[in-house]
């Protein structure tokens, strides 16, 4: 039986509680996955920075009239010359 814990805002002290009753079992294993803070929106704060970035870049390219935009799907593989 397999069983996924996720604890979120955990310490070392924790870490070391919950590897002291795993040993009480011999059988079982544990396997310890730090992950990433997520942001509100269930985003790694990386990966939100990223988009922002680019929406910014949109806006900018918006502004400025420079964003390509399409009508079809395509229209816009012959625009790329790809079909």
């Amino acid at each position: 039986m397999n069983f996924i814990l996720q604890i979120s805002n955990a310490d070392e002290n924790l870490l070391k509680a919950l590897k002291g009753v795993i040993n009480l079992y011999p059988q079982a294993k544990l396997r310890v996955k730090r992950g990433e803070d997520i942001t509100l929106n269930g985003y790694t704060k990386g990966f939100e920075k990223e988009i922002l970035k680019d929406l910014k870049e949109i806006k900018k390219q918006r502004k400025n009239g420079t964003l390509k935009t399409y009508d079809s799907v395509e229209e816009a593989f012959k625009a790329e010359r790809l079909i």
